[in-house]
């Protein structure tokens, strides 16, 4: 509903030499309705309040964040709006360590662990003592069918492999306990390969804590 001109508005028509607006001629209220038109259209639009704008950009970012994260990509430009709006939020150190390369999500992980495993040594077979005859072609045929290793040391192609299944399934924290629980000293490439899955796991924690804290704050904001 279009609000009425102010009388100053009127006298300004009138003193730019506003058409007549005698009986009969319409043209002089039509120009009076276009300037009142005018003026209203000429009037500040009313904006969102300063909480509401804040509100909305931290929801987009905290999205945004989840789902970079999610994809194991970086989130560095997601992690800085949400720390520059709530820079108390728990778990912000352990996001922004982690910002600018992200880690890879559990199927990620998998896949390298399965390319890793292709490259461990087997276990070295236990030689058996030299025999002739019947016992010499025991151990022979035995051997080309099970694998016979010192006592403490682990077949680590198997344990990656096993652990790569738990991790495509979504489960880093088994496949993580199946390498810790194998005996032996841990080839370099697993070793290094736990420890990145064990902190895409406190990535994961971390991203939590800071959902929660944002939203929080988003509710307050109300």
């Amino acid at each position: 509903e279009s609000a009425p001109l102010t009388r100053e508005g009127d006298e300004s028509v009138m003193a730019a030499g506003g058409p007549d607006t005698t009986p009969g001629d319409n043209s002089g209220a039509l120009a009076l309705l276009a300037k009142r038109l005018d003026v209203l259209e000429k009037q500040p639009i009313s904006k969102p309040s300063d909480q509401s704008a804040v509100s909305a950009n931290l929801s987009q970012s905290l999205s945004d964040l989840k789902a970079k994260i999610a994809a194991g990509a970086a989130y560095r430009a997601e992690i800085d709006r949400i720390a520059a709006l709530v820079p108390a939020a728990a778990g912000l150190d352990a996001l922004l360590a982690r910002a600018d390369a992200g880690l890879p999500n559990a199927a990620g992980l998998a896949a390298e662990l399965s390319a890793i495993a292709q490259q461990l040594p087997k276990p070295a077979a236990a030689a058996p003592a030299t025999e002739s005859g019947y016992l010499n072609d025991f151990w022979n045929a035995i051997g080309d069918i099970i694998t016979i290793r010192d006592i403490g040391d682990s077949d680590w192609q198997n344990v990656a492999t096993q652990s790569a299944a738990l991790a495509e399934a979504g489960d880093l924290a088994q496949a993580i306990a199946s390498i810790d629980g194998a005996e032996g000293a841990k080839p370099t490439a697993l070793a290094q390969w736990r420890d990145r899955a064990a902190a895409r796991l406190e990535l994961d924690a971390a991203l939590e804590e800071t959902s929660n804290a944002v939203l929080r704050q988003i509710a307050t904001m109300g």
